[in-house]
């Protein structure tokens, strides 16, 4: 461990053939951070990486240790898995701490995934996508390393850039050339943060600073949030979901529906995917009584609060790209219903 008695973790995602293990091979050669470790995983088998980080940490056999999480892991899980097995360690007596989430983007593909997610319509599919993938990957990391960027020409590689930038507004990016990367941009950054990459993410920007939509006139990409207090007919939201606009790249927020007007729902899309999940009951749910005192206690409701539809409300953030704003708000709206009489 190092000197400070702590073995530091950095956690590397993307897909396969990206380069993740010629990223990590070439920070063990260069060694910045003293005795580099590299272990591989699935995370099928969370207490195998538990066992295999404390063994490697008990044993003394390194300062810092990369994962490489297999291509087909889920972001959110490999992340929460790392975190949570640094904090148990460190818990146990053995100082352990996630130092950076670094999601390696190949170049093509991820440009060749947003190319061909905008110029196709997106019935439901099943399973995952490359684009929702790369989505993921980069919304939840600390710092992005490009790699085959000398495959695209400058104007595609600026436009993947500017897109990842609209995804996720404060992870560190560094583009490789010919596939070396300087270790600083990766070892001993200090950059992870579970909050700050959570307020990075684009969805989270524009949810929290509606007047911070953008527009880049360059490459068409867009970022704005719909807001409605109506709700939604789920039968009409349902059909529209078939056929989504090809333009949206990434959406994500609340909604709630005249079928169930006490519950709200996280409705998200990104790439192909569109999920639906509950999200607890609204406080227009509670008893009179416990309405009064909530919003005695918390002036931000009082400040949403509607005499009809109460706390209830549509916060949608949406990103995309020669996206034609009228059109889609015209057919959000067209979803929309009312209270039952």
């Amino acid at each position: 461990m190092n000197k400070d008695g702590i073995v530091y973790v950095c956690l590397v995602t993307g897909a396969e053939g990206a380069g993740k293990t010629t990223l990590i091979e070439s920070m063990m050669k260069k060694g910045d951070a003293g005795r580099i470790l590299h272990i591989s995983t699935n995370l099928r088998n969370p207490g195998k990486l538990e066992d295999d980080l404390t063994y490697a940490a008990e044993q003394g056999e390194a300062d810092y240790i990369m994962v490489e999480a297999d291509g087909s892991c889920d972001q959110q899980q490999a992340v929460e898995t790392v975190a949570m097995v640094c904090e148990i360690n460190t818990e146990d007596g053995i100082p352990m701490k996630l130092d950076n989430i670094v999601a390696v983007v190949d170049c093509p593909a991820a440009s060749a995934a947003f190319r061909a997610g905008r110029l196709m319509n997106r019935p439901p599919l099943e399973g995952t996508d490359a684009e929702y993938r790369i989505i993921q990957q980069l919304e939840l990391c600390s710092t992005v390393v490009f790699t085959k960027a000398e495959e695209l020409d400058d104007e595609e590689l600026d436009e993947l850039i500017a897109t990842a930038r609209l995804l996720q507004a404060d992870a560190a990016m560094t583009v490789t050339e010919g596939g070396e990367t300087d270790p600083a941009e990766i070892l001993m950054t200090g950059r992870f943060d579970r909050d700050h990459i959570l307020r990075g993410a684009g969805w989270v920007n524009i949810l929290q600073n509606p007047d911070t939509g953008e527009e880049d006139e360059e490459y068409g990409l867009t970022s704005f949030l719909y807001v409605r207090r109506q709700p939604f007919d789920h039968e009409k939201l349902v059909e529209m979901c078939d056929y989504w606009p090809h333009s949206v790249i990434r959406m994500k927020g609340m909604v709630w529906y005249r079928q169930e007007p006490d519950m709200s729902y996280i409705l998200e899309q990104a790439g192909r995917q569109i999920i639906e999940s509950p999200s607890g009951k609204f406080l227009a749910a509670a008893p009179k009584e416990k309405q009064l005192e909530l919003l005695m206690k918390h002036p931000e409701i009082r400040k949403i609060w509607d005499s009809k539809y109460k706390d209830r409300m549509i916060k949608l953030a949406f990103i995309g790209k020669n996206t034609d704003l009228e059109l889609l708000v015209a057919r959000l709206d067209a979803c929309l219903g009312d209270l039952p009489d």
